[in-house]
């Protein structure tokens, strides 16, 4: 464990990091979904283009698409747990009561952080006896 990072910096990165999840992975589910439409596009350009060179262009952008759709559902389904597992409702507690030991944890460590005094809290008789 690295002693030169502060328990809060960590539990704000993987909170942050779980919520970058689930937004990346609603993109890329998205933009899926996007690519699967195209798919009947390029299938009807495909049944009414009139030469071999217009149907080789539209089997050259068919073949791009379903690689950028592959490149996408594979992110997506990296991400697939996290992003559910964060968007969980029944979750909602859990990352409601680590964002409150996130706030305690950074009180804590200003505290420490800060220039810290001593304050005699008795009177100076008591102890000393001259």
């Amino acid at each position: 464990m690295d002693e030169n990072r502060k328990p809060s910096e960590v539990l704000e990165e993987i909170l942050a990091y779980m919520k970058a999840c689930q937004k990346e992975y609603q993109e890329c589910s998205s933009a899926v979904w996007k690519h699967d439409r195209c798919v009947q596009d390029f299938l009807h350009e495909f049944e009414f283009s009139a030469s071999k060179q217009e149907r080789n262009k539209i089997a050259t952008r068919l073949s791009r698409s379903r690689k950028e759709r592959r490149r996408l559902k594979d992110r997506a389904q990296m991400l697939e747990n996290v992003a559910k597992f964060y968007g969980d409702k029944s979750n909602r507690q859990f990352f409601d009561r680590l964002k409150n030991l996130i706030n305690e944890q950074k009180k804590v460590e200003e505290y420490l952080e800060s220039e810290r005094v001593y304050k005699p809290r008795g009177s100076d008789s008591i102890g000393h006896t001259d």
